[in-house]
């Protein structure tokens, strides 16, 4: 009850401040809507203004590395990120100090990949906002996701009304990237975009992660150099209720009994949480475990996966970005009945559409890790067909297309 009302209190706190910066920040907005741009500026923002990583890093490292005629800015509230990238030599800025605020109202094109919050959204309204998301979709999301949009005639009312307002809080983008037809379909109707605005040049994150040399290494990943280690396992659950749940994704199994399994294997199983996901909670379950690691919420999961021998993933969409690997993935949907009813549908049959074993609880990982140490995988076939099913390119020239993209349509639609 105490969890629910504070969970509460702050959505309210949060809205509030919402509407608070709105008001002081609206000048900039109308600003925004005369302010000339330069084509040479881009923006870049990911993850709620929160971390560099995903598509848009890539594609602002991409800029850099082959010194196109770009103005690469990177925008963020993380005083680290900032840190870090200066030592690199990039181009970064507070998202609301007055450079933030200048190349904001400057950038021409707007790179994103979960919406406005990851960039400064008081000041994009004329600038090309390309929605770069984070892989193909297979829990619901934005308007496919009834559980959580199942708002009554009056909050759609009131959220209209609102949007007119503040129409810096209404999302809305000119070109939204796809991997290929059905991810093309499952985000026409997610995003209610036209077919137009949608184009299918790949994932930048796909260039990445089948890169050995734009990955971390063995020795990056493991912090220490060992010759008795022989498997790298990656276990990267997604989210429940963005953060806010208590599920346990150990289901209080024996994991004494597991490290010692792992050890005995000559393997190391890393813990990858959700961006919503604390860390730290998990921390204290694993603890004085040998062979099992929770890795920083602020690595990123796209430049670790080149040198996983194995994924394990419940409904994340992770698995569909590992398939360009070839390698095995074992699936542990271990509470998939209240997931699908309390927390996301998704736009698949799971059993059907996942392309490795599906586990009901660690006890049967186990089994099929057991499989595998012996080599015995038996999904080939099927990993194959899915990623032809949703990916339309193999190479590694997705951030490419993507920049080449956009810069056919800032000439064909944008005179400066």
């Amino acid at each position: 009850m105490f969890y629910c009302i504070l969970n509460k209190n702050k959505l309210l706190a949060n809205r509030i401040k919402k509407i608070i910066y709105g008001i002081l920040f609206y000048p900039m907005y109308l600003l925004s809507t005369i302010w000339p741009r330069s084509s040479k500026i881009w923006i870049f923002g990911a993850w709620y203004g929160k971390n560099y990583s995903d598509n848009p890093a890539y594609i602002y490292e991409y800029i850099v590395d082959k010194k196109l005629d770009i103005i690469p800015i990177w925008l963020t509230q993380n005083k680290n990120v900032i840190k870090t990238l200066r030592k690199k030599g990039f181009r970064v800025y507070s998202t609301f100090s007055i450079q933030g605020f200048w190349y904001a109202l400057k950038g021409a094109v707007t790179f994103i990949n979960c919406g406005y919050e990851d960039v400064n959204k008081y000041c994009i309204k004329k600038s090309i906002v390309v929605q770069l998301w984070h892989g193909v979709p297979l829990k619901k999301i934005k308007n496919d996701d009834e559980i959580n949009n199942n708002l009554n005639d009056f909050l759609i009312f009131a959220r209209k009304i609102f949007f007119k307002i503040f129409p810096f809080f209404d999302e809305k983008y000119d070109i939204l990237i796809s991997s290929g037809k059905i991810t093309t379909q499952r985000y026409m109707t997610a995003f209610r975009l036209s077919r137009s605005k949608i184009f299918e040049t790949g994932f930048p994150r796909s260039d990445i992660i089948k890169s050995e040399k734009l990955s971390l290494n063995k020795d990056q990943i493991m912090n220490y150099k060992s010759n008795n280690i022989h498997k790298l396992i990656l276990y990267a659950p997604t989210h429940r209720a963005e953060g806010k749940s208590h599920f346990n994704i150990f289901s209080d199994y024996n994991l004494v009994d597991f490290n010692k399994f792992l050890k005995d294997n000559h393997s190391l199983l890393f813990i990858k949480l959700h961006f919503y996901e604390d860390y730290e909670k998990i921390m204290i379950m694993i603890e004085n475990q040998s062979n099992i690691v929770i890795l920083n919420n602020n690595i990123d999961i796209n430049r670790i996966l080149f040198n996983m021998d194995i994924l394990i993933t419940d409904y994340s969409s992770v698995f569909y970005d590992y398939l360009i690997l070839d390698r095995p993935i074992i699936f542990t949907p271990f509470d998939i009945d209240e997931y699908q009813t309390h927390d996301r549908e998704l736009y698949v049959d799971y059993n059907q559409e996942v392309p490795g074993p599906v586990c009901l609880d660690w006890g049967d990982v186990k089994l099929e890790l057991k499989k595998l140490f012996n080599q015995n995988d038996s999904f080939l076939s099927k990993r194959k067909k899915c990623y032809n099913k949703y990916f339309k390119y193999s190479d590694d020239q997705n951030t490419k297309r993507v920049i080449n993209s956009v810069i056919k349509y800032l000439n064909r639609n944008v005179k400066y």
